[in-house]
């Protein structure tokens, strides 16, 4: 029988983990406390180019029978064979996000994993560079996120489709996803890990892998003394339609990616177009901390009131000086979603025992740079090479070890350079802002002269994935 692991999480990385441990003929569980009726529904992500995902449980059945579906004993095949033969929407969290950057490290990422055929075939907007300007558009500071090496491959995203082409390869590829399972706890022992519900249900596995996100509650079970997420700022997140408006105008950002700033008061507005039809933006405010959850689990949830929300907001953006193209981009936001920010305390380790963790989980931090899930990709593709290099989960105590001396210093770079940045856009000072906007400048025409991505940008997890290996073989023959 199959080593099994049970993945907590159904986000990106989750998914992204699940499917590679499969494909490496793992049998694979994943695991989602996000609200639905029937936790065994075949979650079959279409819906529009914003989402949101739909579960189709008139497919279980079939599925099951044509073997699409690992179904791993006779209640999980009843159960499923009984599900309520109807399409509805699944919240994922994840899902009702905004825009995300993908760079080449990612799609290096999905590329050992398998799954970048998939995700590049997803709607995108290419991106030739990012424009760091002044809060009220002047002063641009242009960032060239393209080179010889990078060119194919950097692009913005909505979640919803990155999330979407993940969640379907899970399904062609036989990754059970089970729905309403919230986790409460895990007990190890030397030979395996059980995993317990909210629900009052528990079951046990091999190993376990956690992605469940910046409040993990597999990392709180598995490191009870680790530092808990620490709050950035508050913001928000929408979503809204490029070019003519249900009221007669026409909205197109300047810029593909644009960062408006105030390094005084440390207030942003982040742009983004997403692909040709949808573009996203994110506001960031310092300066006043409304009521937005800040460890709840349905903190995520889109606004009901949206007109109401939206005027607020674009009054707000108004005062800090925001452009007034970029001010109609929120007025027309069709989902607007509160997003507290988050850093999570550097971790000394990423595993204990049988349990692992990646994604946010594992190091989530503020995503000044566009990351988050770049890296996540990493850890997901570093976990299952490791897994199929060292021949096998019966040498699990190795690959994690080597995940460790992998990622943590990985991972230890990137957090430093997202935190000096987040700290540069809140200076306190006209003349710290000043000095900060002309090394901004200085950096990155250095890197624009020379052609060159950063090492964050250009990282490939394959080199110290293999050289990890390469070190092990030589003192374990």
């Amino acid at each position: 029988m199959a080593p099994s692991f049970a993945v907590i999480g159904a986000g990106p990385a989750g998914t992204a983990v699940a499917f590679g441990l499969r494909h490496i003929g793992y049998d694979v569980h994943v695991y989602d406390c996000v609200d639905y009726p029937n936790e065994n529904a075949v979650i079959t992500a279409t819906g529009t180019d914003d989402g949101p995902i739909t579960a189709n449980s008139a497919s279980t059945a079939a599925a099951i029978a044509t073997n699409n579906i690992n179904a791993t004993d006779a209640a999980d095949a009843a159960d499923t064979a009984a599900a309520q033969a109807a399409v509805e929407v699944v919240e994922f969290g994840e899902t009702q996000g905004g825009g995300v950057s993908m760079f080449w490290n990612g799609f290096q990422a999905l590329r050992g994993l398998g799954l970048y055929d998939e995700v590049i075939a997803s709607p995108h907007q290419k991106l030739a560079d990012i424009q760091f300007m002044k809060i009220d558009g002047t002063d641009p500071v242009r960032h060239y996120v393209m080179n010889s090496k990078t060119a194919a491959d950097s692009s913005m995203y909505l979640r919803f489709n990155i999330h979407k082409p993940l969640l379907n390869a899970c399904a062609r590829a036989g990754v059970r996803i089970h729905l309403a399972k919230k986790l409460t706890g895990l007990t190890q022992t030397a030979d395996a890990v059980t995993v317990e519900f909210a629900d009052g249900t528990s079951r046990t596995f091999d190993f376990v892998v956690g992605a469940d996100g910046m409040h993990s509650a597999t990392r709180k079970a598995l490191f009870p003394e680790a530092a808990r997420p620490k709050i950035w700022s508050t913001g928000y997140i929408g979503v809204f339609h490029r070019g003519e408006q249900a009221d007669g105008g026409t909205i197109e950002l300047d810029y593909d990616m644009g960062l408006y700033s105030d390094a005084v008061t440390g207030n942003f507005l982040f742009t983004n177009n997403c692909s040709d039809t949808v573009a996203s933006w994110m506001v960031g405010e310092f300066d006043t901390i409304h009521d937005v959850p800040v460890d709840a689990e349905n903190s995520w949830r889109p606004y009901s009131e949206l007109p109401q929300e939206s005027e607020r907001l674009a009054a707000t953006v108004v005062r800090w000086g925001v452009p007034a193209h970029v001010v109609n981009s929120v007025k027309h936001a069709r989902r607007i979603t509160p997003a507290a920010i988050f850093d999570l305390p550097d971790l000394s380790a990423l595993a204990r025992g049988r349990v692992v963790l990646v994604g946010d989980a594992a190091h989530g931090t503020v995503p000044t740079i566009g990351q988050g899930l770049n890296c996540a990709f990493e850890d997901a593709a570093t976990l299952v090479d490791l897994f199929y290099e060292l021949g096998g989960a019966e040498k699990y105590a190795a690959v994690f070890e080597l995940y460790g001396r992998v990622r943590i210093p990985r991972m230890r770079t990137v957090c430093k350079t997202a935190r000096d940045v987040a700290a540069s856009l809140k200076q306190g000072s006209a003349a710290k802002a000043r000095f900060g906007r002309f090394m901004m400048r200085l950096v990155f025409s250095v890197f624009s002269h020379f052609g060159v991505s950063d090492a964050t940008v250009g990282y490939d997890y394959k080199k110290d994935v293999m050289t990890a290996v390469a070190k092990y073989r030589a003192t374990h023959k």
